[in-house]
């Protein structure tokens, strides 16, 4: 009783202080539900609508993503409606549970003070608006499949049960599944795995083959069921070549000198933003190597932040919220930090008692330095500084007048890359491109894409077609194939009349013209969209 007692009391700062940082990121999270969607998410709900329709991706829509990620984004749909702050809810919970996912980690196998500044410093690092975190993006969801897996791993060998080494390399696989840079984690755990069992020195090589082998299992179903579906829908040639042989071609556009331009420009400012939580992370690094509990060990943590690297770097993007692969890494390494500091502490009660709420403001400093954007801005507000004029606040006047002018049965064609139209509006898509970025992309199958393209909305003749006359929504280059234009102009010149302007004028203001005031109207910003109606 009294050792149960003296744990108590070992154990409840840091329970409270993972408390107090649940619920600051739930406030601020709830705050900004109404942030509108962003490409990515628009093209994720669609995706999931149309599952709900019963329409598998790459048949009538189409990207060079995973299928993983549009089962999840239906699953949301279904529990939580077809809305944005309905994705943003998931969003909260999957956050949530993936911090207390990394508390549990630290905690159990190293100690509480890893585990309590492990799950607040992700919960305040997913909170970065340089991040894109509060938006639902697809890294989200993979690492919490991610600390999942692992979470289980570890289990299996403290427990030696072999189910979890298979549920979780379900897991893990299922992070593949979601996103194809998530490959390196199953990767890593299978590494992990041999090296644990081979160093044993009865049996080992035949108790790898085993653990390996359950481990491998439930890696490998995911996939292995997505193939056996598309396969049966005769959709698999399809599937390959949207998720591999386009998907390579789009990976190989960006040079090493330029994807290293990148993660400095993307990477860094976030750096000078959270850095105490960094300063943490760097004494985890350095002092990683003392843990000697069973199973965590150096070793793992090592791997585990190198599998999370990998995971951000393929196609050299460095996208801002790729990033988000790499923070449950960086947030265990931080706690690790923190009670590596601990323990070259004196042993003296005052100075663990300095030492706790040196931590809770360490973590808590990212929130207060960007205190103006996150406490006092609109979901509005925060979408113009995270994303400038993008439409996407737009987009959701842009489909309420699409859905009042249409019936359900129509289509519409979303000229650019604005797909979260379609989802907003409910209405499907006259052709499967509802990103303009490959036909813009400088690779063999651009012209083959537009044609496919033009084919596909006359054969369709959409009743309203919307024209995005904005730069991001197509990212032209030199080398871009321009037929698209030539064939707009003239296609809605014979057949559509303008019934909407919506000019970006402004962050602030935005004018929305309908019907013969739109015809009349003239731009003023060179930001704006046209909608076309057919003529009837």
């Amino acid at each position: 009783m009294e050792n149960q007692n003296t744990e108590r009391q070992k154990t409840w700062p840091a329970n409270a202080g993972m408390f107090f940082f649940l619920l600051l990121a739930i406030f601020l999270r709830l705050c900004f539900l109404e942030v509108p969607l962003e490409r990515d998410e628009g093209e994720y709900a669609y995706m999931g609508q149309n599952l709900l329709r019963g329409i598998l991706p790459y048949s009538e829509a189409y990207n060079m993503k995973f299928p993983g990620i549009y089962f999840v984004y239906a699953a949301i749909l279904v529990l939580f409606g077809q809305t944005h702050t309905g994705i943003h809810s998931a969003l909260l919970l999957v956050n949530i549970a993936t911090s207390l996912m990394l508390y549990l980690i630290g905690r159990r196998w190293i100690d509480g003070v890893s585990g309590f500044v492990a799950g607040s410093s992700f919960l305040v690092l997913t909170l970065s608006p340089s991040l894109q975190g509060y938006w639902a993006n697809s890294e989200h969801f993979v690492i919490f499949f991610v600390s999942m897996g692992f979470f289980l791993v570890l289990l299996a060998e403290e427990k030696e049960k072999g189910s979890y080494l298979f549920f979780g390399g379900l897991f893990l696989g299922s992070s593949f599944l979601i996103k194809q840079h998530a490959v390196f984690f199953p990767v890593f755990g299978f590494i992990y795995i041999c090296s644990v069992y081979l160093k044993k020195t009865r049996g080992g090589f035949r108790a790898c083959l085993i653990k390996t082998g359950l481990f491998s299992l439930g890696a490998a179903i995911p996939f292995l069921l997505t193939i056996i579906l598309f396969s049966t829908q005769g959709l698999l040639g399809q599937f390959f070549f949207w998720t591999f042989r386009y998907a390579a071609e789009y990976a190989s556009q960006v040079p090493i000198s330029e994807g290293f331009s990148n993660f400095k420009r993307i990477f860094f400012p976030v750096m000078r933003t959270h850095f105490p939580i960094f300063v943490l992370f760097f004494f985890g690094l350095a002092g990683a190597t003392w843990i000697k509990s069973k199973p965590i060990r150096g070793a793992w943590v090592y791997g585990f932040f190198i599998a999370s690297f990998l995971a951000v770097c393929p196609g050299w993007f460095f996208r801002p919220h790729y990033f988000v692969l790499l923070l449950p890494s960086i947030a265990l390494l931080a706690g690790i930090g923190a009670s590596f500091i601990l323990k070259k502490l004196p042993p003296k009660k005052w100075a663990m008692a300095a030492a706790s709420p040196l931590f809770i403001i360490f973590i808590s400093y990212p929130i207060f330095s960007q205190g103006k954007l996150l406490l006092n801005s609109t979901p509005h507000e925060l979408c113009r500084t995270v994303y400038g004029l993008n439409p996407f606040p737009e987009s959701l006047e842009i489909a309420r007048f699409i859905k009042k002018n249409t019936a359900n049965g129509d289509v519409i064609a979303v000229l650019g890359s604005e797909p979260q139209i379609y989802f907003y509006s409910n209405r499907k898509a006259a052709t499967g491109y509802i990103y303009a970025y490959p036909l813009m992309e400088s690779h063999g199958f651009a012209l083959k894409m537009q044609k496919e393209m033009v084919r596909q909305i006359e054969s369709a003749a959409p009743k309203y077609i919307l024209y995005t006359n904005i730069p991001t929504s197509w990212l032209a280059g030199k080398e871009s194939e321009l037929m698209i234009f030539d064939w707009l102009n003239a296609y809605l010149d014979k057949g559509y009349v303008i019934d909407g302007v919506v000019d970006i004028i402004s962050s602030n203001f935005t004018a929305y013209k309908w019907g013969e005031e739109a015809r009349r109207y003239s731009p003023v910003s060179g930001v704006n969209f046209f909608i076309f109606r057919k003529k009837t």
